[in-house]
Protein backbone atom coordinates (compact mmCIF):
# COMPACT_ATOMS: atom_id res chain seq x y z
CA UNK A 1 0.00 0.00 0.00
CA UNK A 2 1.44 3.18 -1.23
CA UNK A 3 0.64 6.98 0.01
CA UNK A 4 0.67 9.58 -2.89
CA UNK A 5 2.96 11.77 -1.86
CA UNK A 6 1.24 14.52 -4.34
CA UNK A 7 -2.13 14.11 -2.60
CA UNK A 8 -0.58 15.34 0.46
CA UNK A 9 0.89 18.50 1.48
CA UNK A 10 3.24 18.96 4.01
CA UNK A 11 2.53 21.89 7.26
CA UNK A 12 4.54 23.72 5.55
CA UNK A 13 3.00 23.96 2.41
CA UNK A 14 -0.18 23.80 3.75
CA UNK A 15 0.72 27.07 5.83
CA UNK A 16 2.09 28.60 2.76
CA UNK A 17 -1.24 28.37 1.14
CA UNK A 18 -3.12 29.84 3.51
CA UNK A 19 -1.06 32.78 3.82
CA UNK A 20 -1.21 33.14 -0.01
CA UNK A 21 -4.78 33.17 0.15
CA UNK A 22 -4.63 35.82 2.67
CA UNK A 23 -2.99 37.91 0.30
CA UNK A 24 -5.63 37.75 -2.01
CA UNK A 25 -7.77 40.59 -0.96
CA UNK A 26 -11.28 41.04 -2.23
CA UNK A 27 -11.37 36.92 -2.49
CA UNK A 28 -12.88 34.79 -0.61
CA UNK A 29 -10.36 33.61 2.13
CA UNK A 30 -10.35 30.18 3.08
CA UNK A 31 -9.16 29.17 6.54
CA UNK A 32 -7.99 25.67 5.97
CA UNK A 33 -9.35 23.26 8.90
CA UNK A 34 -8.14 19.84 8.36
CA UNK A 35 -11.30 17.51 8.96
CA UNK A 36 -11.47 13.83 10.77
CA UNK A 37 -10.64 12.75 7.18
CA UNK A 38 -7.31 14.25 6.73
CA UNK A 39 -8.91 16.76 3.82
CA UNK A 40 -9.53 20.47 4.52
CA UNK A 41 -12.74 21.64 5.91
CA UNK A 42 -14.15 24.82 3.95
CA UNK A 43 -17.87 25.17 4.92
CA UNK A 44 -19.66 28.12 5.03
CA UNK A 45 -18.57 28.63 8.76
CA UNK A 46 -15.02 28.05 8.40
CA UNK A 47 -14.88 30.50 5.26
CA UNK A 48 -13.56 34.28 5.84
CA UNK A 49 -14.33 37.01 3.78
CA UNK A 50 -11.98 40.18 3.39
CA UNK A 51 -13.52 43.01 2.09
CA UNK A 52 -11.07 45.08 -0.52
CA UNK A 53 -11.30 48.29 1.46
CA UNK A 54 -10.43 47.87 4.67
CA UNK A 55 -11.31 51.63 5.71
CA UNK A 56 -15.14 50.87 4.64
CA UNK A 57 -15.20 48.45 7.51
CA UNK A 58 -13.99 51.08 9.78
CA UNK A 59 -16.08 53.54 8.16
CA UNK A 60 -18.97 51.72 8.61
CA UNK A 61 -18.52 50.91 12.50
CA UNK A 62 -17.48 54.51 13.38
CA UNK A 63 -20.77 55.42 11.33
CA UNK A 64 -22.73 53.12 13.93
CA UNK A 65 -20.88 55.16 16.83
CA UNK A 66 -22.84 58.14 18.28
CA UNK A 67 -20.50 61.01 19.64
CA UNK A 68 -20.62 59.79 23.51
CA UNK A 69 -19.43 56.03 22.26
CA UNK A 70 -16.63 57.60 20.24
CA UNK A 71 -15.21 59.43 23.42
CA UNK A 72 -15.74 55.99 25.68
CA UNK A 73 -13.65 53.98 22.59
CA UNK A 74 -10.87 57.07 22.63
CA UNK A 75 -10.59 56.80 26.05
CA UNK A 76 -10.18 53.10 26.71
CA UNK A 77 -7.91 52.49 23.97
CA UNK A 78 -6.07 56.18 24.61
CA UNK A 79 -2.20 54.76 24.86
CA UNK A 80 -2.74 52.20 22.04
CA UNK A 81 -3.52 55.71 20.29
CA UNK A 82 -1.11 57.67 21.03
CA UNK A 83 1.48 54.73 19.99
CA UNK A 84 -0.29 54.46 16.87
CA UNK A 85 -0.37 58.24 16.04
CA UNK A 86 3.40 58.54 16.40
CA UNK A 87 4.48 57.65 12.99
CA UNK A 88 1.72 59.92 11.30
CA UNK A 89 1.42 62.71 13.90
CA UNK A 90 2.54 65.65 11.03
CA UNK A 91 -0.07 64.14 8.65
CA UNK A 92 -3.04 63.94 11.63
CA UNK A 93 -2.46 67.29 12.79
CA UNK A 94 -2.24 68.65 9.40
CA UNK A 95 -5.54 67.28 8.61
CA UNK A 96 -6.51 68.25 11.80
CA UNK A 97 -6.13 71.93 11.09
CA UNK A 98 -7.56 71.60 7.72
CA UNK A 99 -10.73 71.11 9.26
CA UNK A 100 -10.40 73.66 10.96
CA UNK A 101 -10.06 72.22 14.20
CA UNK A 102 -7.05 72.59 15.45
CA UNK A 103 -5.22 76.46 15.16
CA UNK A 104 -1.92 76.77 13.73
CA UNK A 105 -0.49 77.30 17.04
CA UNK A 106 -1.83 73.83 18.19
CA UNK A 107 -0.34 72.42 14.97
CA UNK A 108 2.77 74.51 15.19
CA UNK A 109 3.13 72.36 18.86
CA UNK A 110 2.43 69.68 17.77
CA UNK A 111 4.92 69.02 14.83
CA UNK A 112 7.83 71.09 16.37
CA UNK A 113 7.59 68.29 19.10
CA UNK A 114 7.94 65.95 16.67
CA UNK A 115 10.60 67.38 15.22
CA UNK A 116 12.95 67.94 18.05
CA UNK A 117 12.13 63.98 17.84
CA UNK A 118 9.65 63.58 20.34
CA UNK A 119 6.82 62.08 18.80
CA UNK A 120 5.76 60.41 21.83
CA UNK A 121 4.94 63.67 23.37
CA UNK A 122 3.69 64.95 20.08
CA UNK A 123 1.03 61.92 19.66
CA UNK A 124 -0.10 62.48 23.43
CA UNK A 125 -0.43 66.38 22.86
CA UNK A 126 -2.26 65.63 19.92
CA UNK A 127 -5.01 63.53 21.22
CA UNK A 128 -5.19 65.45 24.33
CA UNK A 129 -5.88 68.77 22.09
CA UNK A 130 -8.41 66.13 19.70
CA UNK A 131 -10.33 64.64 22.94
CA UNK A 132 -10.37 68.76 24.12
CA UNK A 133 -11.69 69.72 21.01
CA UNK A 134 -15.06 67.55 21.12
CA UNK A 135 -16.67 65.25 19.26
CA UNK A 136 -16.07 66.57 15.93
CA UNK A 137 -12.53 66.09 16.40
CA UNK A 138 -12.14 62.55 17.25
CA UNK A 139 -14.47 61.49 14.51
CA UNK A 140 -11.67 63.17 11.78
CA UNK A 141 -8.66 61.85 14.07
CA UNK A 142 -10.55 58.18 13.39
CA UNK A 143 -11.71 58.25 10.28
Amino acid sequence: MSLKRQDRKTPEQKEQSVEQEHLNLGMPVNIMVEGSNGQADLTPSKRLRVDTDPNSILTEFLTKYDDFQLFQLTQFYQDRLEQAIEEGVDGLSSLLTYERIFSGKEHRKVTELAEKGNRADSSKLLLNLAMEKGSRARRVMWE
